[in-house]
């Protein structure tokens, strides 16, 4: 479902636990929500190696590491901590009357955010 802006609502603030994760779905694509210092960050649910859900993965701070191969990815960008392999998508989270909002497209990458 689309919300204004471009944002559509995955869930509730409280199903994501604090240092954990909840798997989710954002205009087709599975999303990985994490929670880290009360606050919300989300990344493409499929690790750049073998696709494997990165909600599944052991979170240790902000970096998930993937459960099948051990591909480490900030939950903030994307980006892996030493730049060692591909990055995922991260994108826009809003937090609005408890309701958790993700924004998925092109101009709504976490990159062209300010």
């Amino acid at each position: 479902m689309k919300g204004e802006g471009g944002y559509a609502r995955v869930a509730s603030a409280a199903e994501v636990p604090e240092g954990g994760a909840l798997a989710v779905e954002a205009g087709g694509i599975a999303v990985a929500l994490f929670k880290v210092g009360g606050r919300i960050y989300a990344i493409e649910d499929r690790c750049a190696h073998q696709f494997a859900p990165l909600s599944r993965g052991r979170l240790c701070g902000a970096i998930v590491e993937c459960a099948l191969h051990g591909w480490r990815f900030h939950v903030r960008t994307g980006r892996p901590p030493a730049g060692e392999f591909p990055r995922v998508r991260a994108f826009p989270v809003r937090v609005e009357g408890g309701a958790v909002y993700v924004a998925i497209g092109g101009s709504s990458s976490i990159d062209s955010i300010k």
